[in-house]
């Protein structure tokens, strides 16, 4: 369960001025 919750997490914790609309995979951006 903490595995698969640290994604989400992160995500929901990106600060102000974060990356944005950006494709993630595996908690690394996607560059497709």
């Amino acid at each position: 369960v903490e595995e698969g919750a640290r994604g989400p997490v992160r995500l929901a914790l990106i600060p102000d001025g974060g990356p944005s609309g950006q494709y993630f995979w595996q908690m690394n951006v996607s560059t497709f």
